[in-house]
C-alpha cells in the first residue's frame, strides 16, 4: 500500500512482508513498526540548523541523518531533508500510529 510519493521516492507498507518501505533517492530502507517509530523520532529531531561544517566533498549536502551504523553516514541538503520529512510524515501514518 502506497502511503506517500514525491520526486525523491516513495513510502509504503508491504502487507506481504509486514514492513514499511522507504525509497529515498538511491537509499532503500525496510522497517518493522518498532524500527519505523524509532526512525521517525530520529528524523523528526533533525533540523536544517543541525548541519556539519561545509566540506569540499559533501557537495552542499551538509545535514547528517542519524543512523545506527557508525561507518555509514547519510548526508542530505536542506531541500532533501524537507522532502524526506514530507514523504514520511503523512496524515495516513499519523492515523496508523
Amino acid at each position: 500500500m502506497l502511503l506517500n510519493r514525491n520526486s525523491n521516492g516513495y513510502f509504503g507498507y508491504c502487507e506481504d512482508c509486514e514492513e514499511y518501505h522507504l525509497l529515498f533517492n538511491n537509499l532503500f530502507m525496510a522497517f518493522s513498526e518498532d524500527k519505523l517509530n524509532n526512525f521517525l523520532k530520529l528524523i523528526d529531531e533533525v533540523t536544517p540548523e543541525a548541519d556539519i561544517p561545509d566540506h569540499e566533498f559533501n557537495s552542499g549536502k551538509n545535514i547528517l541523518l542519524p543512523i545506527t551504523n557508525p561507518n555509514l553516514l547519510f548526508l542530505v541538503s536542506v531541500e532533501e531533508l524537507s522532502s524526506l520529512k514530507t514523504l514520511i510524515f503523512t496524515k495516513d501514518l499519523k492515523n496508523i500510529f
